[in-house]
């Protein structure tokens, strides 16, 4: 409570009372959207640490979290979210971190000819530092190709804190869209791997209501035409498990 209540004092310095009375505000409303989900769809609620198996080809945009917050006005950070959020999205493919990577392992150009080297100059304007980071890149390159793609849990057994696996958000209509980990999703992309583990941050209200569907249906003949088609989805695998389908 104490440390709740520090917390407090330190964003009403950094950011003023009205900011810190709106965000709140906010978490209140969030406690509650959370409390309402979880009864509504008790049967069908995903583990917040449920982790997919995607193809990483299969993620063609990208929609961070804070752009969503911007968006919904939600400060939340993971849940079942409505609102038009997964139609802001813009093409993963054109990010320069994806372009450069691509240039870069492909043995095309070395780093300080890429844009994203250009780009992180720009911010750090430390070249011993940029490269220091890159280098870190080309280590976790090799690590992969050679050995494979390991969860975050493979990698840090002992280190719970270090674990954070590439997340992503699910559209309405189960797209999935990138939302952070761009550096190790650039790489599987690169790299051409079949699958890769991914946690959700979002899930779009729309397609709760067909994970519900799916979870509470007494026979393939109950379901609607769009929850039969989104069977094989791999966030539907948890649901099939406890169906009656």
């Amino acid at each position: 409570m104490r440390g709740g209540f520090q917390q407090l004092l330190s964003y009403i310095h950094r950011e003023g009372i009205i900011s810190a009375i709106f965000r709140a505000n906010q978490a209140v409303k969030n406690e509650l959207l959370l409390y309402a989900n979880k009864s509504k769809y008790k049967k069908s609620i995903a583990n917040s640490d449920k982790i997919l198996f995607i193809n990483p080809i299969s993620t063609k945009f990208h929609v961070s979290a804070y752009e969503i917050e911007e968006i919904t006005g939600s400060i939340s950070r993971k849940g079942i979210l409505g609102g038009d959020w997964d139609n802001h999205k813009r093409k993963f493919d054109d990010y320069y971190v994806l372009e450069s990577f691509f240039e870069h392992f492909s043995g095309e150009k070395r780093w300080e000819d890429t844009r994203y080297y250009r780009h992180r100059m720009i911010k750090t304007k430390n070249k011993s530092n940029v490269l220091n980071t890159l280098k870190k890149y080309d280590k976790i390159y090799r690590d992969i190709k050679l050995n494979g793609y390991k969860t975050q849990q493979e990698l840090y057994p002992n280190d719970p804190d270090k674990r954070q696996e590439v997340q992503i958000h699910i559209g309405r209509d189960g797209e999935l869209i990138h939302a952070s980990g761009r550096h190790r999703h650039s790489i599987a992309k690169v790299l051409n791997l079949e699958e890769i583990p991914v946690g959700v941050r979002f899930r779009h209200k729309n397609w709760q209501k067909l994970r519900h569907e799916i979870a509470t249906a007494n026979s393939y003949h109950d379901l609607s035409e769009q929850a039969r088609v989104h069977l094989t989805h791999p966030d539907m695998k948890d649901v099939l498990k406890i169906s009656n389908i």
